[in-house]
């Protein structure tokens, strides 16, 4: 009841002295929690609590929730599903980002920010993981014109018309996106699923020019 308070902004009543009496008020600010301190406070509470993971996951499977306890903490499915496969292949793009390509780290890593923070922001990740794809050509090649940046790094590789096709296709739709590159002017249709593979792609690209480049 205490914590729940604490969470919500609210002074504890003095009144309320057991168990009995903080129940209602327990459920009644639990049902006004928003998704992400829920996700907060199970985590704070399997701390110390092995056994928490099958309980969670069993109230997440009935409510139809794609997401996941492991050990304590909270992933979506498929992070979740081999240990944060994603998540590893992601925090190997940031490792990339080193040295002259810092500042597009700094861009990626805002966009993971904004992938996996909670609440999450899609069209942040959306628009700063394809600005960091966009900072690294630019690194790479000198030229500010996206298009321009993409065919120079690819020139000479194989496929490289098809490639920089997908790439440029990419910084199109994040272009489009309302509120992601530009202003919104209307309401963006953005899934946890668009937003997941945007920034998959881009880190993939990225990853991708920066090999090109050293070889």
């Amino acid at each position: 009841y205490v914590r729940l308070c604490e969470v919500m902004g609210r002074m504890p009543d003095s009144n309320i002295w057991g168990a009995s009496y903080a129940s209602p008020e327990v459920r009644w600010m639990i049902e006004r929690l928003e998704w992400w301190q829920v996700f907060d406070m199970l985590e704070e509470v399997a701390e110390g609590n092995s056994h928490l993971d099958q309980v969670v996951n069993e109230a997440f499977a009935l409510s139809g929730l794609a997401y996941e306890m492991v050990d304590g903490s909270i992933y979506t499915l498929d992070e979740a599903g081999d240990l944060l496969e994603i998540t590893g292949e992601e925090s190997a793009t940031v490792q990339r980002l080193a040295g002259k390509y810092s500042p597009a780290r700094k861009q990626f890593e805002k966009a993971l920010e904004g992938l996996h923070g909670r609440p999450m922001d899609l069209e942040k990740a959306i628009s700063e993981s394809v600005g960091a794809l966009e900072g690294v050509a630019r690194i790479i090649t000198g030229q500010k014109d996206f298009g321009k940046a993409v065919d120079a790094a690819l020139s000479g590789r194989e496929g490289a018309g098809a490639l920089g096709a997908s790439l440029k296709a990419l910084y199109g739709y994040a272009s489009q996106l309302p509120g992601a590159r530009h202003g919104r002017h209307s309401e963006p249709d953005v899934t946890i699923a668009d937003a997941r593979v945007v920034v998959r792609m881009a880190g993939s690209a990225i990853a991708y020019l920066i090999d090109a480049a050293e070889q």
